[in-house]
Formats: C-alpha cells, structure tokens, sequence
C-alpha cells in the first residue's frame, strides 16, 4: 500500500504542476535554486517539501537533469532553467557541491542551501544505507589513487594529509562516514561561500524540528511562496535514534564544523527575517 500510496500522490502532483502551467509561465527568468552538500544530510527531505509547491520544479538526483548522479554540462542546465515555466527551479548536485560558486553564475538570480546534518546521525544513516564505501574511498585516496572520483574534486592538500594521518586499516565504517562528513563540509568554507549571503547553511535538525518555520524562511530564500502542504509529513524521528559511535578525536574534529555552519545559519536567517 505505500508504494501504491506513493505513486498516487506523485500522480496527484504532476497533474497539479501541469495545470499550474497551464497559467502560469515565468520562463525565461525562473530563479535557480541549488542544494548542496553531504549525502545524508536531510536533502531528500527538503526536496520533498519543495516539490509539493507547483512554485518549484524540482530536479533531484534521478532527473534528466543529472546523468549517473552527476550534473549535465553548463549548456543543458541553462537551457533547463531558461525554458523552465516554474518560478523556481530547484537542482540537487550533491556530488557537484565543489562547483558552488560555478553554478550560482550560471543564471542570474541563483542562490544555494547548504545542507549539513549532526555528524553522528550522519555517519550512522551513511554506513546503513552505503556501508563501508566511504571508508574504502578514503583508503584509496590515503594511497594516492581515486583522485577522478567526484569524491575527491576540491579535495585541498590539508585535507588530504588528514586522511592520510589516521589509521585506516583500523578505522570503523562509522568513523570513516564522520571524516568524511567533515571533508566534504570543508567545501563550503574552502569555496568561500560563508562570505556568500547568497548560499544559506540549513540543518537537518532544525527542518525536522521546525518544519513550518524552517520551510518559510527556505521559501522566502528561494523567491517562492510557502504552502502547508510543504510540511505536512514531517517529523523529527530520526535525530538521534541511534548513540555514536565515533571515537573522540573524529567528534572533536567535526562537532566544532558543525557548530560553526549552525552559527553562519543564525546568521542568516536573521538577516532573512529583517529584509522581510
């Protein structure tokens, strides 16, 4: 029945986002949306509550937007947005999160949300959903190969001297997830885009916590409107359904990251609520 349930309302909503364009057309300007980060920070959530607003046209991982969960050339994606008659178009290349400032110059009027989730909840769901992959990539890349893996773009010679002073013959699935968390959340101040108000820090924690406000200011970021069907299905089930398992020095590394994009995302959502 849920999978039933699941296509009967995915039908549902291409209808309605049919008929929304039937009177509505804001191509050629749409603004563009893009939502970056680590896999298993609450971007399929997100996406979830953006898409059931005819507002968005929301391209995730799937989309003819992306070709083996990597972004199409520069070219296809202007076309997209161009010939888009949404108001916004909402693009996820996660794997792409190195090329953030590549893309907010792709269109005018393009902003980002950078998505980050507590390190442990991550690494817990990561390693139940992909098992010990991270951990492998880390090997590889520790011995100097898989360097034309998406998992190594914007990889900086700090970070890759980190990977290379722990132990990763001896390291756990869970605390390879965690060190990767903290690479891959490197991007977004080695990019330089805690000086970009254009790209918002969003927690996993506080969308599933605080649906209706979180989804709000998320709307007036991206130009759209918000509706309450957008949060109708959200919980916060899964922040800290199981204990860590990290040892101390993968948390020291990462709890003061996490605290610091929290921090840049307070930031910013007061400036959001001043500008309204």
């Amino acid at each position: 029945m849920d999978k039933l349930a699941r296509f009967v309302r995915r039908s549902s909503l291409a209808v309605r986002k049919a008929a929304w364009r039937l009177f509505h057309n804001y191509a050629p300007d749409a603004r563009v949306l893009y939502i970056l980060g680590a896999q298993r920070s609450g971007t399929t959530l997100l996406l979830d509550c953006l898409e059931k607003s005819a507002e968005f046209d929301v391209l995730g991982e799937s989309s003819s937007a992306m070709q083996n969960f990597r972004i199409r050339s520069d070219e296809e994606i202007k076309e997209i947005i161009t010939s888009s008659k949404h108001k916004v178009v909402v693009f996820k290349p996660l794997t792409d999160s190195h090329r953030a400032r590549e893309f907010l110059d792709l269109a005018p009027n393009s902003c980002a949300i950078w998505a980050f989730r507590r390190v442990e909840d991550r690494a817990n769901s990561a390693v139940a959903k992909f098992g010990d992959h991270n951990l492998q990539v880390l090997r590889e890349l520790a011995e100097g190969e898989g360097f034309d893996r998406w998992q190594a773009q914007g990889l900086s010679d700090e970070n890759l001297a980190l990977i290379r002073g722990f132990d990763l013959d001896e390291m756990k699935p869970e605390a390879a997830s965690a060190l990767f968390w903290y690479i891959r959340n490197s991007l977004y101040f080695s990019n330089g885009l805690d000086r970009l108000d254009t790209v918002l820090p969003l927690a996993y924690e506080d969308l599933a916590s605080e649906p209706e406000a979180i989804m709000r200011g998320v709307c007036r970021f991206a130009g759209g409107q918000f509706t309450e069907k957008m949060v109708r299905d959200v919980h916060a089930k899964s922040i800290g359904r199981r204990e860590s398992k990290l040892p101390e020095r993968i948390q020291d590394l990462c709890t003061p990251m996490y605290e610091q994009l929290h921090q840049i995302q307070l930031v910013r959502w007061r400036n959001l609520e001043l500008a309204r």
